[in-house]
């Protein structure tokens, strides 16, 4: 998953991004690929209801 999707993913908990990511340009940044473990622990935290269809680890 890229930066730039986790970031919409999370837009309305912005607040674990910024846990999990802290700090960061998505306009610089936000094509380049997240870690699965760092993906897997945001969305778990996250209240949203998604479905992840498979991840590339």
């Amino acid at each position: 998953m890229k930066y730039w999707q986790l970031q919409v993913c999370l837009a309305n908990e912005l607040n674990i991004f910024e846990k999990y990511i802290g700090e960061f340009d998505i306009i610089k940044r936000g094509q380049e690929t997240v870690p699965a473990n760092i993906v897997l622990q945001a969305l778990s935290d996250s209240k949203e209801n998604l479905i992840i269809l498979s991840i590339i680890i």
